[in-house]
């Protein structure tokens, strides 16, 4: 499964034993590609519990596993859809990768609905209400499975298609309560998964508003500095201070001018000083002459 690329798996967890279709399970992955715009160029289902699909930005193995170990329940659980994904190209970005896979395991989440979401991480583990409230922004593809003729000859004992019994159902909710009031999931794990799942639309709204204080900080600084160069002018002159303050109450205030009036004035003032005023007159005249 190598073959040079590097895979990263996540997976399905289910504390009881059910009945999956390695078919089915497969289309819908294919449907999930369909949805992200990645044409599929292959399906290959290679045995009852595993399968294979191409497509020409990913490749996917699902594999059906029993007696799977999950450390995070201390337990090993009865039955577990592994889902290894890889980038068909090295320059696909890491987010890429993870938001196809994201899809993958919401399609199918909702058809299976498992106990519990491995992440890529064996430490990531989300109970399905936490995994499912996470990805809400992410919409499942529809994909209708052939409807089965029931077999013409029953007999005891479960069978494909057929609805857990009363005990099943018991015993599966119980240990699912048991563990989600044990479990300890991180808020660090949800804010990474959130934040492959986070709606395009709201990312930029919280990117524009973002930008948009930033521009309101630094509009304040600058219109505070102009106010600052326009009181030190009216100290040193008053006529030109008075002028500036003006203009800034009726056109706003523009630091450029404001600036370059404290230059000029502070250059007088301190020729003024000095008694170097009609030197630098009879020069400045003597150049534009």
């Amino acid at each position: 499964m190598s073959n040079g690329k590097t895979w990263v798996s996540a997976g399905l967890v289910f504390l009881g034993m059910r009945d999956l279709d390695i078919a089915e399970a497969g289309n819908q992955v294919v449907a999930t590609f369909e949805t992200l715009n990645n044409k599929v160029t292959g399906l290959r289902i290679l045995s009852e519990t595993t399968a294979r699909i191409n497509s020409e930005r990913f490749s996917v193995w699902l594999n059906i596993e029993t007696d799977f170990p999950v450390p995070r329940l201390s337990q090993t659980a009865p039955l577990y859809l592994a889902v290894h994904i890889a980038a068909n190209d090295g320059a696909i970005e890491r987010s890429d990768r993870d938001n196809a896979l994201a899809h993958i395991l919401k399609a199918l989440q909702s058809v299976v609905a498992a106990d519990y979401v491995r992440w890529v991480s064996s430490e990531a583990l989300l109970p399905s209400v936490d995994f499912m409230a996470a990805t809400r922004s992410i919409s499942v593809p529809v994909y209708s499975a052939p409807r089965r003729r029931p077999p013409e000859a029953s007999r005891p004992g479960p069978r494909r298609g057929t609805l857990p019994t009363v005990e099943e159902t018991n015993t599966l909710l119980h240990s699912r309560l048991t563990r989600e009031d044990v479990l300890d999931v991180e808020e660090k794990l949800h804010a990474d998964l959130r934040s492959i799942f986070r709606d395009e639309q709201e990312e930029r709204e919280f990117q524009r508003k973002e930008t948009a204080a930033a521009e309101a900080k630094q509009r304040d600084r600058l219109r505070l500095s102009a106010w600052f160069f326009s009181i030190a002018v009216a100290i040193l002159a008053l006529p030109v201070g008075v002028a500036l303050i003006i203009i800034n109450f009726f056109k706003g205030e523009d630091l450029r001018l404001n600036s370059q009036a404290a230059a000029l004035t502070g250059l007088f003032v301190a020729l003024g000083a000095t008694g170097a005023t009609d030197t630098a007159t009879s020069v400045l005249l003597g150049l534009v002459g």
